[in-house]
């Protein structure tokens, strides 16, 4: 490629002007080689061992490495990383300090001072570089010389700014001008792109405030006091809890100019700097403390809002257990027992006394699985929770998926004399330990981790995972699963994976050198260290398959009763299941792939979406469970869409599936996207069938008024032309009703269903925009009393009625229709069709289609015209069966909603919308599969 060496219409450089250009280029060359060998040279012994070479962006890097260096988490946001250092650093120095010799390129207030004038830094690098060359002229200060012996630690000593050599022009007495060069004492750099830069820098200037404040009181400055206490207080109101500037309220800037100039005030005092040190020493001793108490109080905390149930969760299980004993004995039991001990089926192992929590794992396994009537659930709660854990499965059959639930207190051989954690759990010293508020007993000593010390860890829900084959004698295969799990895909494959003769199959969670054997169990005790490997991989509790005929065969109760004996003093581990799952199964788990079981969602917020999207069961192991108020906010929703408050959210609304057909038909357009659909995702046991109305031939022109009427010019300059000045047009105010949907033959589809269904009786018709709540078999029985539509009226004093639709200035419409005549609703309607042939409603429906060609009796839509042909033969239905407005109307009454058996979003908010109203929203989405890969793929989100 050839390069152009002038660009066009520019003169070449005439470098024979002046020589000196020549000169300067070849000093500045000598400079940037010389500088940084004669700094090499005077701080040999500093960065030798540190590896380094000795120039200005080696400075940088060092000033970089002592900046980020932190005795304490949290408190950046308390004292500048500058004063830490100082005050840590150089006890002994009593100089002068100064801001300027500070550069780096995340400090706190990204502001700084240039020959008291503003100017932006060019880049770090050069700040750096600025520093490192001038700091032994142009900042000297009190007479202190750059000391090639001191550390690198010398440059960022000198945090309090003291009096600059170099001042704003001398001859400036004009207020405004001192404040704006004390404003550049704090200048923001121009270049930087912290969006917190503001709020940090205010909160510096509120801990010079204080600092400056405190020493002022003590020299008796009272005025400078009591100005710098109000700003301190002004400050404070204006940053608040603000996290970046954008959060800051209009005038930060000048309040910050404000504090920037009394502290030069305060400055100009001339304070001595070893006072001010000190000060900063014990701002420094007080802060460590506090933040020391601040972090013991957020563990405390954070352990015991883990170990609390929630208030609402009591009073759910109270409410459901009050509900239970009202139930007589027969009621009390589920149905299909029979499949308990059936190992042809999917068995599940669910041990929890948390309801909710297991509401969700099994409606959401259900709601996955390809044949949710082959799949058990076995819960198991305790004596406390048992009668509401019953309650809710009672009330809310998870379709045709089978449950039990037991009672843990019911397994007699369950004992001290069997089980080591229940005979362990009789010692003093392990009741004094979980159970007094004094924790001077052996086993607390040195126990720093308070999450030890929840009695979940020896709860016998918990430890039940090691007594299976006793649990489910009869079963060869089950999978357990944890209460704080979702399952997203359908688990059915788990069963035919091959075990290798392993007895569990788990998802391994080792990386390079964490959750390995050596971080749950005590590798300096020799039982340990003789009998496994620190470096073999740890594995996941929450989603596990269990061979319980190899289990026998291995005695793994067994292994798990001699070690949990063992281990009776804690020397070998910690309290929990793990440490000794990993040593049970030992050499005995089959390692699955790890999508099969995400972790993490309950402590680690930097869980990646697509991984989380693309697992089968997720996992909030942690302290954030979802159902706690500390839970991750942006991991709820996946375990929120699952929380169903009724039977009708889980269970089939349909009691027989097998007996309902659905016949769609959608467009051309959409037509393989729609039978792609329904044969990916087939409904049960329900038969699905989809058409495309561009292949009824019989629809055409010649047969269908709508058709012939939308090839006149007239009809499609309405539609399709901007200018609208054509006589339908005129006077048409309302633009609903020049939406081409109105004259979609989706829409005039309703009034030709015998054509469409000839060799059907009866048939119920349902709009897109709705949701069923119940089940509408029984609409099937009702007598129409010899009519062909049964439909909700919608009525009321004054709305609703015939004479809201139709033009009753024209003589064919009063001379026919009653005004007052009760309009009904279309989007659930029941037709017999027998009786629509006999009463010729097609034929009705093409004769009245054809007089409003001009749409001189009504306008545009389906509903005008359906008044008329179903005049004096529309059965009314009960109102519950179908209530509107949900698209229209935010006052409708959720009691009203609830008790629906349809309930329908007319009008413009539909609820797949932006628009849609959020209150009725829920109602629609969940019954949408979001975790669906084609919604995911397409960015379709709740």
């Amino acid at each position: 490629m050839a390069f152009r060496k002038n660009p066009p219409n520019l003169p070449l450089r005439n470098h024979s002007r002046n020589g000196g250009y020549r000169v300067s280029v070849i000093g500045l060359l000598l400079i940037s080689v010389l500088a940084p060998i004669l700094i090499l040279a005077t701080r040999t012994s500093n960065f030798v061992s540190a590896g380094l070479n000795g120039d200005q962006s080696s400075v940088s890097s060092r000033i970089e490495e002592i900046r980020r260096r932190s005795a304490l988490e949290g408190i950046e946001a308390l004292l500048p990383k500058e004063v830490l250092d100082l005050v840590n650093s150089k006890p002994e120095r009593t100089g002068p300090l100064n801001l300027n010799i500070v550069g780096h390129k995340d400090r706190s207030s990204s502001w700084v001072q240039e020959e008291g004038r503003l100017s932006s830094r060019k880049s770090q690098s050069y700040e750096d570089a600025k520093v490192a060359s001038d700091s032994g002229d142009k900042n000297k200060v009190g007479n202190e010389e750059w000391d090639g012996e001191k550390t690198v630690n010398g440059m960022i000593s000198q945090v309090v700014e003291a009096k600059d050599d170099s001042k704003t022009e001398s001859n400036s007495t004009d207020s405004s001008k001192e404040v704006g060069s004390s404003v550049s004492t704090w200048k923001r750099d121009s270049d930087t792109e912290n969006s917190d830069a503001l709020v940090r820098l205010m909160r510096d200037q509120l801990i010079m405030a204080r600092a400056y404040a405190n020493i002022a009181q003590g020299q008796g400055h009272y005025d400078l006091v009591r100005d710098l206490k109000l700003q301190i207080k002004e400050h404070t109101n204006v940053v608040g809890d603000a996290n970046v500037d954008a959060e800051l309220p209009a005038g930060a800037e000048g309040k910050m100019k404000s504090m920037s100039a009394l502290l030069v005030e305060a400055r100009e005092k001339h304070y001595e700097n070893a006072v001010m040190i000190k000060k900063l020493r014990a701002m420094l001793q007080s802060t460590e403390d506090n933040a020391r108490m601040l972090k013991k109080q957020s563990t405390f905390l954070s352990q015991l809002a883990a170990k609390t149930v929630p208030k609402g969760l009591h009073c759910f299980s109270m409410r459901l257990t009050v509900e239970y004993h009202t139930l007589s004995s027969a009621e009390q039991e589920f149905e299909r027992k029979e499949k308990l001990e059936d190992p042809d089926l999917y068995h599940y192992a669910l041990f929890s006394d948390n309801i909710l929590a297991a509401a969700v794992v099994v409606n959401s396994t259900i709601l996955n699985a390809k044949e949710p009537e082959k799949h058990v659930f076995h819960i198991v709660t305790d004596k406390l929770n048992y009668g509401a854990m019953k309650m809710w499965f009672l009330a809310n059959l998870p379709g045709d998926a089978t449950i039990e639930v037991q009672n843990v207190d019911d397994f007699k051989w369950l004992n001290s004399s069997y089980c080591p954690v229940l005979k362990q759990l009789e010692s003093s010293s392990m009741k004094d330990y979980y159970f007094k508020a004094d924790q001077t007993n052996p086993l607390a000593a040195g126990t720093s981790n308070l999450k030890y010390r929840n009695p979940k860890y020896l709860s016998m829900l918990n430890h039940l995972r090691f007594y299976l084959p006793e649990v489910f004698p009869k079963l060869d295969k089950i999978l357990f699963l944890d209460d704080d799990i979702v399952v997203q895909k359908d688990l059915t494959p788990l069963w035919d994976i091959d075990l290798n003769g392993n007895v569990n199959g788990a998802v391994e969670t080792c990386g390079a050198s964490f959750h390995r054997f050596d971080k749950y169990l005590n590798f300096s005790n020799p039982l340990i260290s003789e009998n496994f490997d620190p470096n073999a991989c740890g594995w996941a509790y929450g989603m596990n398959v269990f061979d319980l005929k190899q289990w026998k065969k291995e005695d793994i109760t067994g292994i798990y009763h001699r070690w949990q004996s063992l281990n009776e003093d804690r020397t070998l581990w910690k309290l929990g299941t793990l440490p000794p799952g990993l040593i049970t199964f030992y050499n005995l788990t089959q390692p699955l792939e790890k999508s099969w079981h995400v972790l993490g969602l309950g402590y680690n917020p930097a869980i990646e979406e697509s991984e989380i999207e693309t697992a089968a069961v997720i996992h909030w192991n942690g302290n954030m469970k979802p159902w706690l108020e500390i839970g991750m906010v942006k991991f709820k929703p996946y375990w929120t869409k699952f929380v169903l408050k009724a039977r009708k959210l889980i269970s089939p609304v349909s009691q027989e599936p097998e007996k309902h057909v659905f016949h769609i038909v959608t467009d051309k357009l959409n037509y393989g996207a729609m039978k792609m659909w329904f044969l990916a995702n087939l409904p049960g046991d329900a038969t699905i069938e989809v058409q495309n109305v561009d292949d009824f031939k019989w629809l055409n022109s010649s047969y269908c008024p709508v058709l012939k009427q939308l090839e006149s010019s007239s009809m499609k300059d309405y539609y399709f032309k901007a200018d609208q000045t054509n006589p339908l047009a005129a006077g048409t105010s309302n633009l609903k009703y020049r939406n081409p949907k109105y004259l979609s033959m989706l829409n005039h589809l309703r009034f030709y269903l015998p054509e469409v269904f000839p060799k059907l009786d009866k048939i119920l018709f349902l709009d897109d925009d709705i949701v069923v709540q119940k089940d509408l078999t029984p609409l099937w029985d009702i007598d129409l009393n010899g009519n062909v539509n049964g439909a909700v009226e919608t009525c009321g004093a004054s709305f609703h009625r015939f004479d809201k639709y139709l033009n009753f200035s024209n003589p064919l419409i009063s001379e026919n229709f009653d005004p007052n005549a009760c309009g009904w609703a279309y989007g659930m309607n029941v037709f017999d069709l027998k009786q629509w042939k006999k009463e010729d409603i097609t034929g009705i429906y093409h004769r009245w289609q054809s007089l409003n060609e001009d749409r001189t009796l009504w306008k545009l839509g389906t509903l005008p015209p359906g008044l008329i042909t179903f005049y004096n033969l529309t059965q009314p239905l009960e109102k519950s069966w179908h209530v509107l407005g949900l698209g229209y109307n935010p006052a409708i009454e959720e009691s009203e909603i609830e008790t629906a058996a349809v309930i329908h979003w007319n009008g413009n908010m539909k609820p797949w919308l932006e628009i849609g109203m959020v209150k009725f929203k829920p109602y629609w989405t969940k019954f949408v599969k979001y975790n669906h890969p084609f919604l995911q793929q397409c960015n379709i989100n709740e």
